[in-house]
């Protein structure tokens, strides 16, 4: 029996192997995001100093960690691998360990698996960056590890277990703070509300669950202050930013209700069904049950596949997390067990962090972390609470069986689009800080990216326009300036612009390179066309094409790029 509770570990480390080769060095993009986190942390370690000398928009904790591990596995693409891999196998546990409270061995297996092929290696868009390898920040993986592992040592200290435990949930909120802030404040109002409603000694458990980290979070962030602009991090928390409506669904709101309610009515449906189904099994009349139980699951997944996409799925936690948690705070008031007092705070954290993609709620982009917590909530919702509103035990069975089977039909449809996107992943970018596949459309930026390193020095500087850290970082070419995104949102105030042009000015940049990154999402689509006019007129003054790769960036449809090199002035 011993050796049995290692079956499950066994069984989520096989599955977390096969698509860590299936998937292999296929994650993140040459031009969006990913150059930043693997940039950023050589800089570190070049001695630069983060927000004086480098702009970084989140907490200080994952660029540093990162730098941490590079100065002992070498600063490549690989030792960020190390690090995705090492918080997809905590988070791992920690989904297991948390779903075990509620759903036995077999069902967390089944959560943890979820996790893994449908947002650790889910890859939905082209640009690759929102899984958990190489994802398009670290601090949104970190952040909402160190946050799940605040919470399980939250529940452990309701357990009645050992006072260190108390330190390390004071630990890992603070870490959360620094990580990434919005999910840490989501930590804390969790925690304060279960503090509030749980404890005797109100005061005592408040102060050190909820305000000192927040003391000691601030201390860190007042001596970052100290020697840089840490400004850029409130914008994470600004509901009014361009995009936020997009992200939450708000610039479609009819159509994202009606597709909410779309969904509920299919749960809706299904459970009934389910139950009807389990309660002629537990009849014994199996002659007629069995048939009927198979076909009432082939109806619901026919159902499924025929109007129901895979981003659909969890349109409904919202309301399911809402709903978890009125359910756990009345049965803690009822029976005073602290595992619901644990669910209600769990239930507060997951909605907190689903406001901002609140009428769009799916496994992509930004759902890829902040649905986690969101999607075990859902998994107890099904496979826990609906179950057990029957007293007939064959029908719980039923009713669990039958919506795993359901569950495992999305998630074959969440698979096959992550398969088709790494299977067509077939151009290999090699340099001596790592190999990285992309889609055979961007040989262009490989061409350049190649010409960099073979006919530019290291002491050359190089900027790229609107976005391109990864080349910077793959050369191994500085970028000097304190801002390396150039989109219509970062130069949106007047002497935005200026300031670059002065940048370019003092620091002699050697190159300059443009890609046809459009950043429609952030306003205007095209740099130096629709945006971006004043430096543009200075790279055409005081810089020549060194070399083109293609047609001139945003004049075709063809992925192209340029390089311009200054010209010393007589």
């Amino acid at each position: 029996m011993r050796k049995r509770k290692y079956i499950p570990f066994l069984i989520i480390a096989c599955v977390f192997i096969l698509l860590l080769k299936v998937s292999w060095l296929k994650w993140g993009s040459v031009i969006i995001d990913t150059g930043r986190e693997l940039y950023v942390p050589w800089r570190i370690l070049s001695g630069d100093s983060l927000y004086r000398d480098v702009l970084y928009q989140y907490g200080p904790f994952s660029p540093h960690f990162n730098a941490f591990l590079c100065s002992v596995f070498g600063m490549n693409i690989n030792t960020m691998v190390i690090s995705g891999a090492l918080t997809t196998a905590l988070l791992s546990f920690l989904i297991y360990k948390i779903s075990r409270v509620f759903l036995n061995p077999r069902l967390s297996t089944f959560s943890v698996l979820t996790f893994l092929f449908v947002f650790a290696f889910g890859q939905y868009y082209e640009s690759g960056i929102f899984n958990f390898i190489i994802p398009y920040t670290y601090s949104a993986t970190h952040g909402i590890t160190l946050a799940t592992a605040a919470l399980f040592f939250y529940y452990r200290i309701l357990d009645g277990k050992r006072p260190m435990y108390s330190c390390a949930l004071v630990l890992l909120s603070t870490l959360t703070l620094i990580t990434r802030l919005e999910i840490g404040i989501a930590l804390i109002i969790s925690l304060f509300i279960g503090s509030l409603l749980a404890s005797r000694s109100r005061v005592k458990d408040i102060g050190l669950r909820c305000m000192f980290p927040l003391i000691a979070a601030g201390l860190v962030y007042a001596a970052f202050a100290g020697t840089g602009d840490i400004n850029l991090l409130l914008k994470n928390l600004d509901l009014t930013a361009p995009f936020t409506a997009r992200l939450m669904g708000a610039d479609n709101l009819s159509f994202n209700i009606a597709s909410i309610l779309k969904i509920t009515l299919y749960y809706l449906a299904i459970s009934s069904l389910f139950f009807f189904a389990g309660s002629i099994l537990s009849k014994k009349k199996k002659i007629i049950a069995m048939p009927l139980a198979m076909a009432v699951i082939a109806a619901s997944i026919f159902v499924q596949v025929r109007f129901f996409p895979y981003y659909m799925q969890y349109l409904c936690p919202p309301l399911i997390c809402i709903s978890l948690g009125v359910i756990a705070y009345k049965s803690y008031l009822k029976t005073r067990q602290k595992r619901f007092l644990f669910l209600m705070v769990f239930s507060i954290f997951s909605i907190l962090l689903l406001t901002r993609i609140l009428f769009k709620t799916w496994a992509g982009q930004y759902g890829f972390y902040l649905l986690v917590p969101g999607m075990l909530c859902y998994y107890i919702f099904f496979l826990k609470m609906v179950p057990e509103t029957s007293t007939n035990k064959i029908s719980q069975r039923f009713c669990r069986s039958a919506f795993v089977i359901v569950s495992i039909a999305f998630i074959v449809s969440h698979a096959s689009i992550s398969a088709y996107a790494y299977k067509n992943r077939t151009l290999e970018i090699s340099t001596e800080k790592g190999n990285i596949f992309v889609y055979p459309a961007y040989n262009r930026v490989k061409e350049l990216l190649d010409y960099l390193i073979h006919n530019t020095g290291p002491s050359d500087s190089l900027v790229v326009f609107p976005e391109g850290l990864m080349l910077n970082f793959l050369a191994e070419r500085k970028n000097p300036a304190y801002r390396f995104t150039y989109f219509p949102l970062d130069l949106a105030e007047s002497a935005s612009e200026k300031m670059v042009v002065d940048t370019l000015e003092e620091k002699k940049v050697s190159y300059a390179a443009i890609l046809p990154r459009n950043t429609s999402e952030y306003g205007a689509a095209r740099f130096g066309i629709d945006y971006a006019h004043e430096i543009i007129r200075y790279l055409e003054k005081n810089y020549i094409v060194e070399k083109q790769f293609g047609p001139m960036p945003f004049t075709s449809n063809e992925f192209s790029a340029v390089l311009l090199k200054r010209v010393d002035k007589k």
